[in-house]
């Protein structure tokens, strides 16, 4: 069984982003490669952005196809097979550093919503200016957050409140 160290892939990387809490690659798989069990040394998402697989975990096949996004928690046993080409997959790997009290793995937010933040996430790594990793960085955080509506802070919750308190009023923005 191989273990993909940190920033290892299958596929040639095209376009990455790295900081010291996550890193952010868009993997190309253009043709063969090897479909043995394997596992990743950190938390690793991947969006599959073209092409696809068949994933096969212990319990389960899943067919993979643009839009689906595979999670798997650090050295989760998978192997992709019958990989169609070329493929595209968007792939993200957080540290341990990444994570904090109100940011956990187990509160990973897969809705409908998801899809549209990794293709933000996708158009700010290809943008790539100075805000790329702070940007990138705010919106993982988001998939993470412990209570989602309270994502922004204490000042969003402030600010929510008073609008909900004179709602009847046009409060300035001074």
């Amino acid at each position: 069984m191989n273990t993909f160290l940190a920033h290892q892939f299958l596929g040639a990387t095209s376009r990455q982003l790295e900081t010291e809490t996550f890193k952010v690659s868009v993997v190309d798989y253009t043709h063969r490669v090897s479909e043995e069990w394997h596992w990743h040394e950190r938390v690793h998402i991947s969006s599959i952005l073209r092409g696809g697989n068949l994933e096969s975990r212990k319990r389960e096949d899943i067919q993979v196809a643009p839009g689906k996004v595979m999670v798997y928690d650090q050295g989760e046993v998978h192997r992709n097979r019958f990989t169609a080409h070329p493929s595209r997959n968007l792939n993200i790997e957080l540290g341990e550093d990444f994570f904090g009290p109100d940011i956990e793995f187990a509160h990973l937010r897969l809705d409908e919503s998801t899809q549209l933040e990794f293709h933000r996430i996708y158009f700010e790594l290809a943008l790539n200016d100075t805000q790329a990793a702070e940007s990138i960085c705010r919106q993982l955080q988001a998939l993470f957050w412990k209570d989602p509506y309270r994502r922004g802070g204490e000042w969003v919750a402030r600010l929510e409140t008073l609008l909900q308190d004179r709602w009847d009023e046009f409060p300035s923005l001074e």
